[in-house]
């Protein structure tokens, strides 16, 4: 394994991710340590992708009623079916222009995602890169003082508040207008090593706490 940062992260060669649950082990033992795993050339289809997942746990269906539907992979892009890029003004396109702010997936959900798979399968001829931070790190770093203040702190999460930042159009999404506001506690122990993190949702999330 190669570190990625001196906080977290790190890049794992020799395992081909088509075999993954051969390797689970150790794929989950640098998970729980590093937060962050790099894996590079690996060929992922949509069926591979979810078998991967799966050895995490459930995969994360967005939908009121789950049960009802079929887990399948989230594509991200700027491209319509027919292959023409969406018009700035398109919903479809603020919706998806929320992900570029800073944030952690999922807290808005009854159960958020223990994580993310991310496989690229085109790459733009510039940008496009993602960017990762550890609240671990960021948690470990505070002062004492606001550590004491924050321990006990309880966050209100809502979905709508993301693509709020971006457009009102995207606000008002069904996919996003149905789900309901959760609260989650600011600081979370990692059940297996009890390394605690922050567990904020958006750059500016911090408006949303509640004493």
């Amino acid at each position: 394994m190669k570190a990625l940062h001196r906080d977290f992260g790190v890049e794992i060669d020799g395992i081909d991710l088509r075999d993954a649950a051969t390797h689970y082990a150790r794929i989950r033992e640098a998970f729980e340590e590093h937060s962050v795993l790099l894996f590079r050339n690996q060929r992922l289809d949509d069926e591979v992708h979810l078998a991967l997942g799966r050895l995490f746990g459930v995969i994360e269906i967005r939908q009121k009623n789950p049960q009802e539907h079929e887990a399948r992979m989230s594509m991200v892009s700027n491209r319509r079916n027919d292959g023409r890029v969406l018009s700035e003004q398109d919903s479809r396109l603020m919706h998806l222009k929320a992900n570029q702010l800073w944030h952690t997936d999922s807290t808005f959900l009854p159960a958020p995602a223990l994580a993310n798979i991310l496989a690229a399968r085109k790459l733009p001829t510039s940008g496009g890169e993602t960017e990762f931070v550890s609240t671990r790190a960021a948690w470990r770093d505070l002062p004492d003082v606001t550590r004491t203040r924050v321990r006990n702190v309880v966050l209100r999460h809502r979905y709508t508040h993301s693509r709020q930042a971006v457009s009102p159009v995207a606000a008002a999404l069904d996919e996003v207008t149905m789900w309901p506001e959760t609260t989650w506690r600011a600081v979370w122990p990692n059940p297996v090593n009890g390394m605690e993190a922050l567990y904020i949702a958006l750059y500016d999330q911090v408006s949303f706490l509640c004493l």
